[in-house]
């Protein structure tokens, strides 16, 4: 992880509030790190041309934010958890998004290739879902 855990959490606050301009003290607040932090953390994002503050935070360009963050995060740092299914993964595949219906989640890899391209037969199911929701689902 190049970036550290607070200033990944002001980016994914910043990635996921597109529709309204976030005060410093909202960031703060919605990211739970301190104002001071966040504070030296936006203007280090200002003058690399990522954020504008001009009457609340606005994000410059989200595609070239996304991208700094996305290289400097490895997907091998995400928790993950693994179970067997008797079921073919066409079946499973159908099967999490009937369940998952009211969820944010996200098939990839060949789970992905299988909605998109279905003459691709996954012998997987790759999925991701919110840390806090995990329970609830499971």
């Amino acid at each position: 992880m190049l970036l550290n855990k607070k200033t990944q959490d002001l980016i994914r606050v910043l990635l996921n509030e597109k529709s309204r301009r976030l005060t410093l003290r909202e960031l703060a607040k919605l990211a739970n790190v301190s104002l001071g932090m966040t504070a030296r953390i936006v203007n280090t994002m200002e003058s690399s041309g990522l954020l504008r503050k001009n009457r609340g935070l606005r994000v410059v360009s989200y595609e070239r934010l996304l991208k700094s963050w996305s290289y400097t995060v490895s997907v091998k740092e995400n928790k993950k958890m693994k179970f067997v299914g008797a079921e073919r993964p066409q079946y499973l595949i159908r099967k999490i998004a009937d369940l998952l219906k009211e969820e944010e989640y996200a098939f990839t890899l060949f789970s992905a290739t299988e909605i998109i391209a279905p003459y691709v037969a996954p012998n997987a199911v790759h999925l991701y879902i919110l840390e806090d929701r995990k329970k609830e689902i499971s």
